[in-house]
């Protein structure tokens, strides 16, 4: 199994260091480890509908005839791509989505709540009407100032599993990992401290 793009760590050997393992547990039991960081990962954006890891999203939206529109996956990191296309999706127009020019932009970006909006220099005043014809490609999740919060709640979640496989807990892995497939649930979540899961909802997408 390998990490998942939604994975809060690209190195397991940081969590593997939390718990105490040696290098060669480590190495055998690698692809439990991954599975486990995917889960928590997993876990943790499902509970706050938004993505946290930062990847690059692509989005197909309808065009809806306004100058602004909203895109999926919000905070976003960076707007790399802006394509609008005719509703028969034959012609389109591309936005110059560089936000380093102050003259000539032409559009404005709300990254904390996704937003884009098309500018007087744009080549179209509004997101033309159609199916799936708005694609944008951008970087969505948050940067490493609060990912850290997400990972020590990813961290907190796995040793509580950790120390729930008792006192051998390599041996449970090493069956666990034949004849099961390991999944983090809503349970896990609630373990976690208070204070940690007050500082956690403050993050919760409520809407989509």
């Amino acid at each position: 199994m390998a990490l998942t793009p939604n994975a809060l760590f690209t190195n397991p050997d940081l969590v593997w260091e939390s718990l105490c393992v040696d290098e060669d547990d480590r190495i055998e039991h690698a692809h439990v480890m991954e599975r486990w960081i995917n889960a928590s990962s997993a876990l943790l954006e499902s509970v706050l509908n938004r993505p946290l890891a930062p990847r690059d999203v692509i989005d197909e939206l309808d065009g809806n005839g306004r100058s602004v529109i909203q895109v999926e996956q919000y905070p976003m990191l960076a707007l790399h791509s802006l394509v609008v296309y005719d509703p028969d999706l034959t012609g389109a127009d591309t936005i110059n989505v560089d936000q380093l020019v102050n003259d000539g932009r032409e559009v404005a970006v709300d990254l904390k709540e996704g937003r884009l909006a098309l500018l007087l220099d744009a080549p179209i005043g509004r997101f033309t009407r159609g199916l799936h014809n708005v694609h944008v490609t951008y970087r969505a999740g948050y940067g490493a100032g609060e990912t850290s919060l997400f990972q020590e709640a990813c961290i907190e979640m796995i040793q509580q599993r950790w120390n729930m496989l008792g006192r051998n807990p390599l041996e449970k892995v090493r069956a666990d990992s034949i004849n099961t497939i390991s999944t983090f649930t809503l349970a896990e979540f609630e373990q976690l401290p208070w204070i940690m899961t007050q500082a956690l909802m403050h993050y919760r997408r409520w809407g989509f």
